[in-house]
């Protein structure tokens, strides 16, 4: 029984992101709509490769963008594992490793 729910999940969730990747814009990152826990707009870039695809997330209050990788793998629960900061445009770029998350939620 937990094996045809986990199937399903599975189904749905491959369906969504078909869906989403044929409406999306080519090369156009997504702005999210601002909300209390943002303190900003925040833009998402999700990468498709299968187990190889990741997630960015750029903050402009901070000038950071925020890298998670192997979205498609794994345990649900995802951390960051770096970050890259923007100190000045045009200057250098300085990547740091992200606090270690828990697995769980």
């Amino acid at each position: 029984m937990r094996v045809r729910e986990l199937f399903r999940d599975a189904v749905l969730v491959a369906a969504a992101a078909a869906v989403g990747w044929w409406c999306h814009g080519a090369g156009t990152p997504v702005h999210a709509a601002r909300g209390e826990d943002s303190g900003g707009n925040l833009a998402f870039q999700f990468l498709s490769g299968g187990e190889q695809s990741s997630l960015s997330i750029y903050s402009p209050e901070d000038r950071t963008i925020y890298v998670y990788p192997h979205v498609g793998a794994g345990n649900s629960h995802i951390s960051c594992t770096y970050m890259f900061h923007m100190r000045q445009l045009g200057g250098a770029i300085d990547r740091e490793n992200c606090k270690p998350g828990s697995l769980l939620p």
